[in-house]
């Protein structure tokens, strides 16, 4: 009988717990109890790095490589000739507009000295004038054409896998290589929603990369755009402060963020 009355006055304390706290503590201070558990919560919170920037380049033509000057997992400058093709045909072409330029010109300055003369009309002047204009559209056109004969970098990164080789020919548009740019990472997280009353852009953590057997000092730098509404969590984008080269993309770790509760 004893034993069935502490029961039942265990379940009653239990019950009336969160009308006790609803009495004696400040609204804020339940929903902060309730929605945040700082030690608990960043136990599970994990990153991963990625680059900024990150790119896969294709051919704009069709055409034989004729050289890849890089290879996989090789770094490479802004700027630098990644890929030749074999634009034998393009070059000729190239040329050829080039010579029908300078025959126009040279018609041009003849019809000139014609026109002054009144040996021709000003029709025909006007039509040697069109041929001109055409000589250097189709220039321009085969000009453009040569310019895709080279892959350049786009910016100083590294090589992270090549779809191609040298000799073989490749489709416009078939994708050649994936490159990033391994300077500049940022670190992703996803972290509870119910954080978003204080983490806020700037705020400072740590992470503890398991590669590299380090802590790192970061910042946020950006807040997700969305929550997920199954897992109640955002992304957040943050970076690590200082120059790591030891540092790869796809490198992950246990990330520590401090909470800043306003205790007014």
């Amino acid at each position: 009988m004893m034993f069935k009355m502490h029961t039942a006055f265990a379940v009653c304390i239990f019950l009336c717990l969160p009308a006790i706290a609803a009495e004696f503590l400040p609204n804020a201070e339940i929903e902060r109890m309730a929605l945040f558990s700082p030690d608990q919560q960043n136990s599970d919170l994990r990153g991963h790095l990625k680059p900024k920037h990150k790119t896969t380049l294709a051919a704009e033509m069709s055409a034989k490589v004729q050289r890849a000057y890089v290879s996989e997992g090789g770094r490479f400058k802004k700027g630098q000739v990644l890929f030749v093709f074999d634009c034998s045909v393009q070059n000729a072409e190239l040329a050829r507009a080039n010579a029908l330029l300078h025959a126009a010109n040279e018609r041009l300055l003849i019809s000139r000295e014609l026109v002054s003369l009144n040996s021709i009309s000003q029709l025909e002047m006007a039509n040697v004038q069109a041929e001109l204009a055409q000589a250097v559209a189709v220039k321009d056109v085969w000009q453009a054409k040569v310019k895709r004969c080279r892959i350049y970098a786009p910016y100083t990164g590294r090589v992270v896998a090549l779809h191609i080789r040298t000799y073989e020919y490749a489709q416009e548009g078939q994708a050649l290589m994936d490159i990033l740019d391994d300077r500049d990472l940022e670190i992703e997280v996803l972290v509870p929603s119910s954080w978003l009353t204080w983490l806020k852009k700037g705020h400072a953590f740590s992470v503890f990369i398991s590669e590299s057997s380090t802590n790192y000092n970061a910042v946020i730098t950006q807040l997700g755009a969305k929550v997920d509404p199954v897992s109640q969590t955002l992304k957040i984008t943050g970076e690590i402060q200082g120059k790591h080269p030891e540092l790869l993309s796809g490198m992950s770790g246990k990330v520590s963020i401090k909470a800043i509760i306003d205790e007014k």
